[in-house]
């Protein structure tokens, strides 16, 4: 059976396309009129006007404008140029044009339009601001970019120039250490104006304090320096010049801070007043600072003058220890007679205690002067202490009681075992002496550590960790005056007779001699604490056993050579060494000394010199007669340590020191010793 088409639906059908094609018609008839419209618009716009497509970006079709804003010849010139062909190599924040610009048309692309300021270039090589808004048209592949190019006039530049000119300023009063105000000159200094870093100098929001929303900045003040603060500022806008002043204000969490406030009244043309304005500042950190330097000031005054005090009472003990060797020696010489009457043997013994009285003196100042030579070791100060408090019980009294806290944590440090007896005897009868009737004296012991930032506020201390030595008393305690002088020599509150005034002298000069430091705590009827911070030596504790002065020395045969330019005490400690057996071989010069070994055929088992000689000190003279006579013992004689034999008064290892004066006894011993050594 044959297939027949109905002739009603071809007629529908041919209906259809007809209707199609007109549809057709009228949308080309539109897009025809939209291109004419679009170019008549591209072609008369007072921009500049063109479009871009990618990939390479170039230039497709521009309007007349181009000539006359780029300065090209024609638009064919211009259409075979890439976009940044038409910009300076760099853009005004130093980065390329041509990076930029791909920047700029990618986020065009993905976003679908978009607005920037770009600096353009002429085809003479003029450059000139101006604005580009890029916007994408189609969204398929065959998209592409229509840029328009305004040039900024001076209009545009000055609101340009305005905007920037708010944003900085805005910029640099948020950023300020502070913030800025203004408001009105009544009792509650109303608000009108505060900025954002209101915030972080008060703790409320800027907003707390806008008329007085909140509260009332006059609040935030501490409540006694409101007044003076109004009349101040009355007083400076009477005399229409600015006020600065400090003062303390709470902050929102209650905390106290001091603030620096510059401010000024600001007046119209009449003279009237209309509002105050100026700016505030947190203080806080820099008046604690100024607080601690000059603290720290006043403790620098003070170690200088112990300083100085120290140097003159080093010198005042070298030279008197060369007469007081002088006269022990020969006191002690003389005494070794056998056909001394009873009467004169007395007056000598008489003699000599006050010359040993005068020498412990001279002690006493080198230990203030840290001159004094000391041989230290590694000790466990609970230990020490220990053993010694029986004796101190005892020196104290049985109306005090001495009570004992050692902490096991305490670690060993490094000082001479004679030095903790000094200290520890000095500081418990200044507590005894400061007691009257019934009271406690309390020694312990503690480990502390101490960083950078403590150091820094504590004179004299290193960063480390030392062991503190407390003696704390209930006695009378001190005052202000008192404590500021409690360490200078020869400064005493007892009466004539009662003390020399030397006891915390020798306690302070001891500690800083072994690298410590030195706090004191009292008060009037309150007490005293002392507390002593040495240096932690850790290591193994060494013997503190001391020979018994007691027994004669032995003598000998040897050769030594005698070197000392004070002639008295070259006299007696010749006749002492040879009274003992030596051949001893004298030089009053270090120049002399030399000439003498030189010469000398034989060897020269020890050398006995002075340290401080002129031109030649006896360290230097040991080593050139070393050279001559390899094996020669030495043993150095000083009136006060010097580095050049000691460290801080701390002798090397392996030195021999003879502490000037010296009894005979003490030079032959310390001979034997460099001898048989």
């Amino acid at each position: 059976m044959a297939n027949t088409v109905d002739p009603d639906d071809v007629e529908a059908l041919r209906g259809t396309i007809r209707a199609l094609e007109e549809r057709l018609e009228r949308a080309r008839s539109h897009i025809q009129c939209a291109e004419e419209r679009f170019r008549m618009l591209f072609d008369r716009s007072q921009d500049a006007m063109m479009t871009l497509a990618p990939p390479s970006w170039r230039f497709t079709t521009c309007n007349d404008r181009i000539g006359e804003l780029f300065g090209v010849a024609s638009a064919d010139v211009f259409l075979s140029l890439e976009p940044w062909r038409v910009s300076p190599e760099f853009q005004p924040d130093g980065r390329p044009s041509r990076e930029k610009a791909l920047e700029m048309i990618e986020k065009a692309m993905r976003e679908g339009s978009h607005f920037f300021e770009w600096v353009h270039q002429r085809a003479d090589g003029e450059t000139f601001p101006a604005t580009v808004q890029l916007t994408r048209v189609g969204c398929d592949q065959r998209a592409f970019l229509l840029a328009t190019v305004r040039e900024v006039g001076d209009s545009d530049r000055a609101r340009a120039a305005l905007r920037e000119t708010e944003r900085m300023y805005a910029t640099l009063v948020d950023n300020l250490p502070g913030f800025v105000y203004r408001c009105k000159n009544d009792a509650a200094w109303t608000m009108e104006f505060i900025s954002s870093g209101c915030l972080a100098v008060t703790g409320y929001a800027p907003g707390d304090f806008i008329q007085n929303h909140r509260l009332e900045f006059v609040d935030i003040i501490v409540e006694e320096h409101r007044g003076p603060i109004w009349e101040a500022w009355q007083e400076h806008l009477a005399r229409h010049v600015p006020i600065e002043l400090e003062y303390p204000i709470r902050t929102a969490s209650g905390q106290e801070r001091w603030v620096w406030e510059r401010g000024q009244g600001v007046f119209d043309g009449d003279g009237r007043l209309l509002f105050l304005e100026g700016f505030i500042s947190d203080v806080t950190d820099r008046r604690q600072a100024e607080q601690e330097r000059g603290r720290l000031q006043v403790q620098l005054a003070q170690a200088q003058k112990m300083e100085s005090v120290g140097r003159l009472a080093g010198g005042v003990a070298h030279d008197f220890n060369n007469m007081l060797g002088v006269i022990i020696g020969h006191v002690g010489m003389i005494l070794q007679r056998a056909d001394l009457e009873d009467q004169l043997r007395a007056d000598l013994v008489d003699v000599e205690e006050a010359a040993r009285r005068s020498a412990d003196l001279t002690r006493q100042l080198l230990a203030f002067a840290r001159r004094q030579t000391v041989a230290p070791v590694r000790m466990d100060l609970n230990d020490t202490i220990g053993r010694l408090v029986v004796m101190l019980t005892r020196l104290i009294g049985e109306n005090i009681r001495l009570t004992w806290r050692p902490d096991p944590a305490a670690l060993p440090v490094r000082i001479d075992p004679s030095q903790v007896d000094q200290i520890l005897t000095n500081l418990c009868v200044n507590a005894r002496d400061a007691i009257d009737g019934v009271g406690q004296i309390v020694i312990s012991t503690a480990d502390v550590t101490f960083g950078t930032g403590d150091c820094a506020l504590i004179a004299d201390c290193q960063p480390g960790r030392y062991t503190r030595v407390s003696v704390l008393d209930d006695g009378c305690g001190m005052d202000e005056d008192t404590l500021a002088r409690v360490f200078e020599p020869f400064f005493s509150t007892k009466g004539l007779g009662e003390g020399t005034g030397l006891g915390l002298s020798i306690v302070y000069g001891v500690v800083r001699q072994n690298g410590g430091f030195v706090q004191v705590d009292s008060a009037p009827g309150m007490g005293t604490e002392f507390r002593l911070f040495l240096p932690v030596d850790p290591g193994v504790p060494q013997s503190t056993g001391r020979p018994d002065s007691r027994a004669e020395p032995a003598g000998g045969h040897e050769t030594v050579l005698l070197v000392e330019d004070e002639p008295a005490v070259l006299r007696f400690a010749r006749r002492v060494l040879e009274g003992a057996g030596y051949a001893v071989l004298s030089a009053t010069s270090p120049a002399e000394a030399l000439r003498i070994s030189a010469g000398h055929p034989a060897p020269i088992a020890a050398l006995v010199t002075d340290v401080i000689m002129p031109d030649l000190n006896g360290v230097v003279l040991a080593e050139r007669i070393r050279q001559a006579h390899p094996g020669i013992r030495c043993v150095f004689m000083s009136g006060y340590a010097e580095d050049i034999i000691s460290r801080h008064g701390a002798l090397e290892p392996g030195v021999r020191f003879l502490q000037k004066p010296f009894t005979l006894q003490e030079l032959k011993r310390k001979l034997r010793e460099a001898l048989d050594g």
